[in-house]
């Protein structure tokens, strides 16, 4: 993770007033932010609930001087955030490494001078799954009015957790000139060699909760006597990273590591079909299909894995 920063920018800090129940408390909290894009924000965004969201916060404490002194009380004090399912209710979850806050902690960088604030840029990581709920600042500090250290949860700063879920893409195959076929969601990069033949599918670009990547596998093809078929090139989807023991001919050979092209589901949820994967003996290529019509020629040899269909 980068390092934390506002430099060069303009931040509006979302600041809460923050009672505890003591006002003599050697130090308090006086704010709590989530950083995206360099700004401050009062939310947290998931922005893939399949892998953990990794994120950067800054905490601001504030202590006061010592009665009847121009010292400033004693700063020491603990840090640290918490996710929470059900608000206020003492099911927390640990997402950020403890900080032991110091004295050195409220010292102006430039100067070395003691300050009343000290503002701190700390990391935390969200776990996977998590598209609901809020994150809270755990606090332990040292009471003066109660003379002993008391740990709480600060209920009224608490982050919501901000989720939207990724949208569908339309996954079209594309026939080329000499013979060729691949999936893709996007024109292949020669757009003069390829034809769209339509949206065959739909599935996501990037991975949501039941799905697994889908990679793609390219390699040239010969033919029996070890001379360029045609087509000679071949493109081939799976959901392993092994390369396929399908691959006809003399001498074929695959050429390029398996890339990630989309997610799918391994198995088969509500609303999804099968995508097949076609064989043509002959011709030595594949065909990719949920649905449609298919030359006899071609024959289905295995469930790939399992996509929307175009009139889902």
């Amino acid at each position: 993770m980068g390092k934390f920063t506002f430099k060069n920018q303009l931040i509006l800090v979302f600041i809460f007033l923050l009672n505890i129940g003591t006002a003599l408390a050697n130090v308090t909290v006086g704010g709590l932010s989530i950083n995206e894009n360099n700004s401050a924000v009062g939310y947290l965004t998931v922005p893939n609930s399949a892998v953990k969201t990794n994120f950067e916060f800054r905490v601001d404490l504030s202590r006061m001087l010592k009665a009847g002194s121009t010292d400033f009380e004693d700063g020491n004090s603990t840090v640290s955030l918490v996710y929470t399912s059900c608000g206020v209710c003492g099911n927390y979850t640990p997402i950020s490494a403890e900080k032991k806050v110091t004295n050195s902690d409220f010292k102006n960088p430039a100067t070395g001078w003691d300050m009343p604030t000290a503002h701190l840029f700390l990391s935390g990581e969200l776990p996977s799954g998590i598209t609901t709920g809020s994150v809270m600042l755990k606090f332990t500090y040292f009471d003066t009015n109660q003379n002993k250290t008391l740990t709480v949860y600060v209920s009224n700063i608490m982050i919501p957790i901000r989720y939207t879920p990724p949208s569908r893409v339309p996954v079209y195959e594309w026939v080329s000139t000499g013979g060729d076929y691949c999936l893709g969601m996007s024109i292949p990069v020669s757009s003069t060699k390829w034809n769209s033949r339509g949206i065959f599918f739909y599935a996501y670009n990037v991975q949501v909760p039941g799905t697994v990547p889908i990679y793609e596998f390219q390699g040239n093809v010969n033919d029996a006597n070890g001379q360029p078929s045609w087509p000679q090139f071949v493109t081939f989807y799976s959901t392993s990273t092994q390369q396929p023991t399908i691959l006809p001919g003399l001498g074929s050979s695959w050429t390029s590591s398996p890339k990630v092209l989309f997610y799918a589901f391994q198995t088969q949820v509500a609303g999804t079909v099968p995508v097949y994967c076609y064989s043509n003996a002959e011709r030595n290529n594949f065909v990719f299909m949920a649905t449609g019509e298919i030359a006899d020629s071609y024959t289905a040899i295995q469930t790939v894995f399992y996509a929307y269909p175009i009139t889902n």
